[in-house]
């Protein structure tokens, strides 16, 4: 069976399509449970993020004390902000942190650890394709 280009072209776009959607679901961060009390804005699965994302509560915590202007605490599994926030405003934050500590700049995919090299100096390195990358932010 003999196929034109467009056909073919189609033909790999339909597998990829599968495989991205495949990729996509398969890596799905949890949701962030959030409840207020007085002025404070309490994330109830705190850790539960921090342990899916691979990464230090520590981090996270102040990554959303530098964001927000605000005083934050990590009791138990929770994060305590010293501050009433709006879901929105803590899942744009969270996906920044995704996007900034999380996913890896060069094959996009979130297989990595985070590396502290010296005084607030952080890589990225990617177990999917092998590379180190540098985290443009200060903590």
């Amino acid at each position: 069976m003999e196929y034109n280009y467009f056909e073919l072209l189609e033909r790999a776009y339909q597998k990829l399509k599968d495989v991205i959607k495949q990729e996509q679901i398969r890596w799905n961060p949890p949701i962030p449970h959030i409840e207020y009390v007085k002025n404070r804005t309490i994330i109830t699965n705190f850790k539960q993020i921090a342990n899916y994302l691979n990464r230090d509560p520590k981090i996270i915590a102040k990554f959303f004390s530098k964001e927000l202007f605000v005083q934050t605490i990590i009791e138990g599994n929770s994060l305590i902000i010293n501050k009433r926030v709006s879901y929105e405003t803590i899942k744009k934050k969270l996906d920044e942190f995704i996007n900034i500590f999380v996913i890896c700049p060069v094959c996009k995919r979130p297989d990595t650890e985070l590396i502290e090299r010296g005084r607030k100096i952080y890589y990225i390195k990617c177990h999917a394709c092998g590379s180190e990358s540098p985290v443009n932010y200060e903590l």
